[in-house]
C-alpha cells in the first residue's frame, strides 16, 4: 500500500486510499503516525475519490480516534486530488476545496464575534466564535513571546478557549496557544485573527497573516472568507507488508 505524506502550516499528515479498507483504520493509524516503526505524523487522511469531482474523507488520530478532518487535512486531501474543484464529504458535513497547483483554497462561514473583554491590566480583546472559540488579543510582537506564560494565565480564564495573539505592526503575524501547547499553524484561527482586524479597520484585503508554520492570504467573498495556503508532498513511499499484516482485518 502507498503512503503519502503531505506538509500544511505546520502540520503533516499521511494521505492514504481506498485500499486501507482492509486493514483495522485505528490501527493502521496508530503504526503508520507512530515514530518507533511507522512513518510518523499528525493523522491519518483516508480518502475516497469519486465522480463528479466528489470524495470522502475520513480523518484518524495517532491515537486511532476517528474524528472530523480540520482544515489543514482538507487542504493536503484536495492537494492529492489535483487541480480542480473539489467537495469534500466529511462526518460533519461537505467542504468545498479547490486546488491550483500547490495553493488551496478553503472557504469560512463569517465568524460571530462574542464581545470585547478586558482581563486585568495585561489583556484586552475580542471572543469569536468560529467552530471553536477564539480570544483573540494584541501583542506588541509575537517574536520572543513568552507564549506559554500567557497561554496558561487566559486557559485559566476562559478555560477551553484558543488563544490567538496578533501582531499587527510591521506584517501581521499571529501566535496560537491550543489546549494546554502551542500550535505551530490554525486555519480558524486566522480567520477569527483577520475577523477582528477587519472589524477594528486595522487591516485591508488581501490580508496576508504569517504563523510559525506557514502563511495564509485571506479576503472576504459574499458572506464567506476565502483562505488560501500551500501544501508541500514531503514523501511517497509503500509501506512494509510485514507491518501491514499486524493490522489486517
Amino acid at each position: 500500500m502507498e503512503i503519502v505524506k503531505l506538509y500544511c502550516l505546520g502540520n503533516d499528515y499521511l494521505v492514504a486510499g481506498p485500499e486501507a479498507q482492509q486493514y483495522s483504520l485505528p490501527a493502521l493509524a496508530s503504526i503508520l503516525c507512530g515514530l518507533r516503526q511507522g512513518i510518523g505524523g499528525q493523522g491519518l487522511i483516508v480518502l475516497y475519490p469519486g465522480e463528479m469531482g466528489w470524495a470522502k474523507v475520513e480523518f484518524y488520530t495517532p491515537q486511532g480516534l476517528r474524528i472530523a478532518p480540520g482544515a489543514d487535512a482538507l487542504r493536503c486531501a484536495g492537494f492529492l486530488l489535483g487541480t480542480g474543484d473539489w467537495v469534500m464529504d466529511t462526518s460533519i458535513g461537505q467542504q468545498r476545496v479547490n486546488v491550483r497547483n500547490q495553493e488551496t483554497v478553503l472557504w469560512f462561514p463569517p465568524p460571530v464575534i462574542g464581545g470585547e473583554y478586558q482581563i486585568g491590566r495585561d489583556y484586552h480583546g475580542y471572543l469569536i466564535n468560529l467552530v471553536s472559540r477564539y480570544f483573540v488579543t494584541f501583542v506588541h510582537r509575537t517574536q520572543g513571546l513568552d507564549i506559554d506564560r500567557q497561554g496558561e494565565a487566559l486557559d485559566r480564564y476562559f478555560g477551553g478557549t484558543d488563544t490567538v495573539l496578533v501582531q499587527d505592526q510591521d506584517e501581521v503575524a499571529i501566535k496560537i496557544w491550543s489546549r494546554g501547547r502551542e500550535i505551530t499553524g490554525c486555519g480558524a484561527g486566522a480567520c477569527a485573527a483577520a475577523t477582528i482586524l477587519w472589524h477594528l479597520g486595522r487591516a485591508g484585503e488581501p490580508l496576508e497573516i504569517s504563523m510559525p508554520g506557514g502563511k495564509v492570504t485571506m479576503v472576504r467573498t459574499g458572506d464567506k472568507i476565502q483562505q488560501l495556503a500551500e501544501v508541500k508532498q514531503v514523501l511517497r513511499a509503500k509501506v512494509d507488508a510485514g507491518l501491514l499484516e499486524a493490522v489486517k482485518i
